[in-house]
């Protein structure tokens, strides 16, 4: 649904777009790329949702926008869960795109915008799917850390318990 529904909302939000709409919009595009480089993802997920927000706002669509606040949030604290821990997320690149996603409401027709937010959005979810599936694979890397974060997790052990919480075999339990 995000595929079809953030272009729409972004189209319906291009004719309304004011130039305080596009510097409120440019504010958080360097706020995310203050908080990248500090490497707060929190901050930065926080103001990347704001940042597709404020879109679905001004598009004036009540529907689109309720439609897109119950999916979009999910997926993309999902995403950036997934990816912004480690190698697989790339922070430049998402800047970019976002400065495009600026550039185009500001500068572009409402058939470059849903051309453009189209492209991004079907980028977007093929790189999610690789890093998805990257993240897949790289889990069994961690199962060597299972022992030390689960004695963090449950101190003492628990002979209950035959797997830790990454589902590894406990490394020892207690009878006791």
């Amino acid at each position: 649904m995000p595929s079809s529904s953030e272009p729409l909302a972004a189209t319906l939000a291009r004719e309304p777009m004011t130039a305080e709409y596009l510097d409120e919009l440019a504010k958080l595009v360097e706020q995310m790329r203050i908080a990248g480089e500090a490497g707060d993802f929190f901050k930065l997920l926080k103001t990347d949702i704001e940042f597709h927000r404020q879109i679905w706002k001004i598009s004036g669509n009540k529907w689109v926008e309720r439609a897109l606040e119950v999916v979009c949030p999910p997926l993309c604290g999902c995403y950036l869960t997934k990816t912004s821990s480690g190698h697989l997320y790339n922070h430049a690149k998402d800047l970019e795109e976002h400065r495009a996603l600026l550039k185009v409401l500001s500068e572009g027709t409402s058939k470059e915008v849903r051309s453009v937010f189209t492209q991004i959005m079907d980028t977007f979810r093929a790189q999610e799917l690789q890093n998805f599936q990257a993240a897949e694979e790289a889990t069994p890397a961690l199962n060597h850390l299972a022992p030390l974060l689960d004695s963090i997790l449950r101190p003492g052990g628990s002979a209950s318990h035959k797997t830790n919480w990454l589902g590894a075999p406990e490394a020892h339990c207690d009878d006791n």
